[in-house]
């Protein structure tokens, strides 16, 4: 091999190298798997929830149960809470049909969202500060959460 394939090679090897691989991360509860949204990392995991935190004030709960919720009392019970109801809307993602309800408490917006996957049911909550515009479509790191569980 001449030098300047072998420097071409050297070059070559130290740019791969250095490049950063990005790959995404995924995490189980229960028996299901999911990714972990871009930029949001495991803070806790308590049996059938997992925490995951973006900065100090992007929180998303995810929890798995076979106990299927009533949205309509979740509403009254969080609205007994002091938590504002300010919208709600049922839509598809893939096969999956999910019922997202949203809120306002203490300077936060609380978005839920409630599907069955398997014989079980996900819940998830996403809170971001309420001056912040709720993310939508592949924007919202729950997207990633919904279309990956399995």
């Amino acid at each position: 091999m001449d030098i300047n394939k072998k420097i071409l090679l050297l070059v070559a090897l130290v740019f791969i190298a250095s490049v950063g691989i990005v790959v995404a991360q995924d995490t189980t509860i229960d028996d299901y798997t999911f990714t972990i949204p871009d930029g949001y990392e495991v803070k806790e995991v308590n049996g059938s929830m997992i925490t995951l935190m973006e900065g100090d004030e992007h929180a998303i709960v995810v929890m798995i149960t076979d106990d299927v919720k009533d949205s309509e009392e979740a509403k009254e019970n969080l609205e007994s809470q002091g938590y504002k109801f300010i919208g709600e809307d049922t839509y598809s993602v893939g096969s999956k049909e999910v019922r997202q309800q949203n809120y306002e408490k203490n300077d936060y917006t609380v978005m839920t969202y409630v599907f069955s996957v398997g014989d079980d049911q996900c819940i998830i909550t996403f809170t971001i500060p309420s001056s912040e515009t709720a993310p939508e479509g592949a924007d919202n790191p729950v997207s990633t959460i919904i279309n990956s569980i399995k």
